[in-house]
């Protein structure tokens, strides 16, 4: 009996509106960080939650791309790194060949 007056008044805290304003005031502050945050930073930003969610799910280590595992030297440098070595050059050179084959593009429509 002593519990069950200790968890009705627990369960009242809840649903008071001070939870609420708790919440409110939590997204404000979301809100002010991503608002200062340049794109570089939210890209970490969401390179560091994509690898805690790995650690959690227990794939942590493991190429998001192939499946093979990520060496331990580019995960001491890099910790939040999804992509190993060899995933994260053909993804680079697919970058960069595309943005050549943009301003190729680009060159030809303004001439």
């Amino acid at each position: 009996m002593r519990y069950k007056d200790t968890l009705d008044h627990a369960e009242a805290e809840l649903d008071s509106d001070s939870t609420e304003l708790v919440d409110v005031a939590n997204d404000q502050w979301d809100a002010r960080v991503l608002a200062v945050m340049n794109e570089q930073d939210v890209l970490a930003l969401e390179n560091i939650v994509a690898a805690i969610h790995r650690v959690d799910s227990g794939h942590y280590g493991t190429c998001t791309r192939c499946g093979e595992k990520i060496g331990k030297a580019r995960l001491r440098i890099l910790p939040e790194v999804g992509h190993c070595i060899a995933c994260a050059t053909y993804t680079e050179k697919r970058r960069h060949a595309g943005g050549a084959q943009s301003a190729q593009i680009a060159g030809e429509a303004r001439k």
